[in-house]
């Protein structure tokens, strides 16, 4: 039980850590109506796409590194209302 619960705390901390150092890191991308994105920091490094929930038709924006395919950020597009932006909508 103890072992259990080690772990689990430890997984945390990592999973936390992580979170807060991609949180910390910025790109600026948008889409146009067409959902053709735009690197506004001109990075041919980067890539940007729209990225679509199977289950729930969320849309996604997601960048990543062109290089190691990393993924940087990934962040719902949302409405005027605040709301996600679900496709076909």
């Amino acid at each position: 039980m103890k072992k259990w619960l080690i772990r689990s705390l430890v997984i945390t901390i990592v999973f936390l850590t992580g979170m807060t150092v991609e949180g910390c890191t910025s790109k600026n991308t948008s889409a146009d109506s067409n959902g053709i994105l735009n690197n506004f920091d001109g990075d041919p490094r980067t890539q940007s796409y729209v990225a679509t929930d199977k289950e729930t038709k969320v849309q996604y924006l997601v960048v990543e590194n062109r290089n190691n395919e990393e993924v940087i950020t990934i962040t719902p597009r949302l409405n005027k209302d605040g709301k996600p932006m679900i496709d076909g909508e």
